[in-house]
């Protein structure tokens, strides 16, 4: 059974004329019947009662239609979406990413410059976190990475772009003291609570640094948050003071967002996944694309804080 037998007898048991369903089908009228002849005869049974006045379905007839319309309907569905795919989408690019304010903020800019230059490129997008990001980086399953300068990144030193150098900030209630201050000192948080990552879900160098800030203010209190988000929620309430990098911050009116006196700071980029060097053309052109709409973000950024 082919294709276009089945598609002229769908035409014909629903137009029950020969000559209708040839114009329909933009063929002849001996070519309908030729097709219909052909399906009959490989099926082994009549499919239309026919004469020279009118055409009926058989029972037969019947049931080939009730299942072969649905049949029709999906074939001609995969061809389209085939097709589409084919004309539309030769390589998928996918994007690892953390949930932060510089990602929600700049990402969309990149994919847009990226998209003008590939537009047949599929780009997906993957959120992750840095206990998964070396698993997703490992098994090739993201072709570029903005992350923190980490364990995932130290391996690979020439695959990482820095776009972004993030200052500690401290977030403080608006009904805290401290949110006149231009800038916070370790010793000025002593008589505060300190709002800090779980060490067992904090990155590393975030670790390292609140392993720092306790040693310096030994008898400070301190809750422990899951997330730097929910940090963030805990200063609103009232609870206590989170330091955190700038970019997690963000500029959040429900809070003051104090710099804080330190010279560490959080080097944030890109990490390029160069195994598969069919699509190193792609990954170079991305980390151009990223470098301008950082290198565009920085200059607005430094020119508001001259004003």
């Amino acid at each position: 059974m082919e294709f276009h037998q089945l598609e002229c007898f769908v035409v014909l048991a629903e137009t029950l004329n020969f000559s209708t369903t040839a114009k329909t089908l933009f063929i002849s009228q001996p070519a309908v019947t030729a097709q219909i002849n052909k399906l009959e005869n490989e099926i082994g049974c009549l499919l239309f009662n026919r004469n020279t006045r009118n055409v009926q379905l058989t029972a037969a007839g019947e049931k080939l239609y009730a299942s072969s319309k649905n049949i029709l309907v999906d074939l001609n569905n995969m061809i389209m979406i085939t097709r589409h795919s084919a004309q539309e989408s030769t390589l998928d690019f996918t994007i690892g990413y953390e949930n932060n304010l510089l990602n929600n903020e700049l990402l969309p800019l990149i994919i847009k410059k990226f998209n003008q230059k590939y537009p047949r490129i599929n780009v997906i997008l993957k959120m992750t976190n840095f206990r998964e990001k070396n698993n997703l980086f490992e098994s090739n399953q993201v072709d570029v990475l903005f992350t923190i300068r980490d364990f995932t990144t130290t391996k690979r030193k020439d695959n990482f772009i820095e776009l972004y150098r993030g200052k500690f900030v401290c977030t403080v209630s608006l009904k805290s003291k401290l949110k006149t201050l231009s800038e916070i000192s370790a010793s000025q948080l002593k008589k505060q609570t300190l709002i800090l990552l779980n060490p067992i879900t904090a990155p590393p160098e975030m670790n390292l640094f609140e392993k720092i800030l306790m040693k310096e203010n030994p008898q400070i209190p301190i809750i422990f948050s899951d997330n730097q988000i929910s940090g963030l929620i805990m200063t609103k309430s009232n609870l206590g003071v989170a330091i955190m990098p700038d970019f997690i911050a963000g500029n959040d009116p429900e809070v003051a967002i104090i710099p804080y006196k330190s010279q560490k700071y959080v080097s944030f980029g890109l990490l390029k996944n160069t195994a598969n060097s069919s699509e190193n053309e792609s990954i170079s052109y991305f980390e151009k694309v990223s470098k301008e709409v950082y290198g565009e973000y920085i200059k607005e950024r430094q020119f508001k804080l001259m004003m």
